[in-house]
């Protein structure tokens, strides 16, 4: 059974949460971990077993401010993934947030939803004030 994984955002990761039982990834924040691999390793174990299991669907639902490029490629991982769910038969989407003073961001995810056959719904939020 697919694990519920909740990690508190530090200055260089993510918060993370996955819940199984609602079918909801929600990756929150700044992604350059000195180890990506040792980062997102059990996220990217948890997700792959959910989805082994025909369960139900899944979302992701990201807010990344900042990427590296070995973060990118992860999220490239969680994105194939859901496609995987998809091509089941079953609902899967992404949800990216980002500030809507925030160019670079909503840049990065029109690059991801280009490639991928998955709803993506690109969502601007308020800019956080300083």
């Amino acid at each position: 059974m697919a694990e519920r994984i909740s990690l508190e955002a530090t200055a260089s990761t993510p918060a993370v949460t996955f819940d199984p039982a609602e079918g909801v990834l929600d990756i929150q924040g700044e992604s350059y971990p000195e180890n990506v691999v040792a980062f997102y390793r059990p996220v990217l174990d948890a997700v792959q077993t959910y989805v082994g299991e025909d369960a139900g669907p899944l979302v992701l639902r990201i807010a990344l401010t900042y990427l590296n490029t070995s973060s990118i490629k992860v999220i490239m991982d969680l994105i194939d993934l859901a496609e995987d769910v998809r091509e089941a038969g079953r609902e899967a989407r992404v949800e990216w947030y980002y500030e809507e003073d925030d160019d670079r961001s909503l840049e990065l995810a029109e690059e991801f939803s280009e490639d991928i056959s998955l709803p993506f719904n690109i969502i601007a939020t308020a800019p956080k004030s300083a």
